[in-house]
């Protein structure tokens, strides 16, 4: 079991480091794959801090330990290392479940799916510290007092995954009280009243997430739900079919394995998680546990074991292509850059404009306050893009800013109609107003706001200076930093 458990570890390690080397190579050291990691960056340099029971925290102070310059190196080789750990609890507790093969099957399964790729390669989440944590209470969790103190140490933590792993073992070990011919009818039953019960309280179970997120993270749901953070809305069917592709399809032929073998582990990670899905999107870092699982049941029902592996090695090569395709930097090269220079050109503690997405970089990389943050996030000020430069310039010195931080995603318009000048707007949605709800429609409403001269017109500003500009190398992006006169 040892030698298995080290070549799991090892096949995801190796994964890691090829997809890690090809996406710096392509788009620059210094560029990641979520805005996240900024925030635990933040958090090393002592900007917040978790709660000391959060096993997060434990791992931010080992990483504090080598100097600044290493940091978000550290946070990358973290995040391979906990994926690692990941796929060898899965192999635990497929192993657990079935039988050796399956848990092998179940890991390499989920080493080379796109989303558990996608959140631990160049980046680093507080899941990927909590997932794991999961899988340990899946695996030796019992009933009764031990359910109940896993959901209250998921709620002092902050954790929805912990959460849901305590309920997910209460509902296993319900169904399993039952004989096996009445077993699938008080499944059908219990997945019934939660539905019921999403559908019915769903305003109070949001209420609930955000003053628990408030208290122990001093996160806003509602302010981001607002601002449309996708992590936290209700997945769809788009969303899913994305996400998992081709594994879809043994995984519903695994569904039906499952259930006739009566194997409710897999079946209630998978269902429950994507019932919770329908409400954070989030949880579908659970999801990829049981779709890991349903798949693998489809995979050893194939009488021939190379056949299996061979169907195995298909489905992971096609999702590991997809996976350089798609693979793309959310913050750049060129915004780390430029963010390490305008220290040289600015004071600590001046303000400086910038959409909540990017709030969290400027306080890791910087000495300046940004207006908003994922935490603190304005739902008044972005609508200051779209006024004219006049009225940007009064409300900005009334707020007391003193920079303005301005990224080509920020704006984007395209298909102008040649006679009304009516067009699409495709811009960035962390600006949380598109141009259309403060009625402006058309190509020569949108020329004289003070968006489009922070991008494209520059020269007819007349209350700002341009500071800083930056093109990246590696994608189109370029950044421009503004001083107010």
């Amino acid at each position: 079991m040892k030698k298995k458990i080290l070549w799991i570890f090892g096949i995801s390690i190796a994964l890691h480091l090829e997809l890690a080397i090809f996406f710096s190579s392509r788009f620059g050291p210094h560029a990641v794959v979520t805005r996240e990691i900024w925030y635990y960056y933040g958090l090393l340099k002592g900007n917040w801090h978790l709660p000391i029971l959060d096993p997060t925290q434990w791992i931010m102070q080992i990483i504090s330990f080598f100097p600044e310059t290493l940091w978000l190196l550290g946070l990358k080789v973290a995040a391979s290392l906990l994926s690692g750990l990941t796929a060898c609890l899965i192999f635990l507790l497929g192993k657990k479940l079935i039988n050796s093969y399956f848990g092998v099957i179940s890991a390499v399964i989920y080493i080379f799916m796109h989303g558990p790729l996608t959140i631990s390669t160049v980046n680093f989440t507080h899941d990927l510290v909590m997932v794991p944590l999961l899988l340990i209470l899946l695996l030796w969790g019992k009933l009764g007092i031990v359910p109940l103190s896993i959901i209250l140490c998921g709620i002092l933590i902050g954790s929805f995954p912990v959460i849901v792993g305590g309920l997910i073992l209460i509902l296993y070990f319900a169904v399993n009280r039952f004989k096996k011919g009445k077993q699938i009818f008080v499944f059908v039953s219990m997945l019934t009243v939660l539905l019921l019960a999403r559908i019915a309280f769903m305003p109070q179970v949001m209420e609930l997430a955000h003053n628990l997120s408030q208290s122990v993270r001093g996160i806003s749901i509602l302010a981001q739900l607002k601002a449309g953070a996708s992590d936290l809305l209700p997945i769809s069917l788009k969303d899913i079919i994305n996400r998992y592709g081709l594994w879809l399809v043994p995984t519903g032929i695994g569904f039906c394995f499952a259930l006739k073998k009566r194997e409710w582990m897999s079946v209630l990670i998978c269902t429950f998680a994507l019932l919770a899905s329908t409400v954070v999107g989030r949880s579908l870092r659970i999801v990829d546990i049981g779709i890991a699982l349903l798949a693998a049941h489809a995979l050893i029902s194939i009488n021939k074991k190379k056949f299996a592996y061979i169907a195995l090695i298909i489905l992971s090569c096609f999702s590991l292509f997809m996976c350089h395709v798609f693979l793309r930097p959310n913050t750049t090269e060129a915004e780390y850059q430029i963010l390490k220079e305008v220290n040289e050109v600015s004071r600590p503690g001046e303000k400086i404009l910038v959409t909540w997405h990017d709030g969290y970089m400027v306080q890791a990389l910087t000495h300046l306050v940004p207006t908003a943050t994922p935490e603190r996030i304005d739902l008044v000020l972005p609508k200051v893009y779209w006024k004219s430069e006049l009225e940007a310039y009064d409300l900005l010195k009334k707020r007391e800013v003193d920079l303005v931080f301005v990224i080509n995603r920020y704006f984007g318009i395209r298909n102008i109609h040649p006679v009304t000048g009516v067009f699409d707007y495709v811009g960035d949605g962390s600006l949380l107003y598109p141009p259309g709800e403060e009625g402006i429609v058309t190509f020569d409403q949108i020329q004289n706001t003070f968006l489009f001269r922070l991008m494209d017109d520059a020269k007819r500003l007349s209350r700002f200076d341009l500071v800083l500009e930056k093109q990246d190398r590696y994608t189109p992006a370029w950044i421009r930093i503004y001083r107010l006169k």
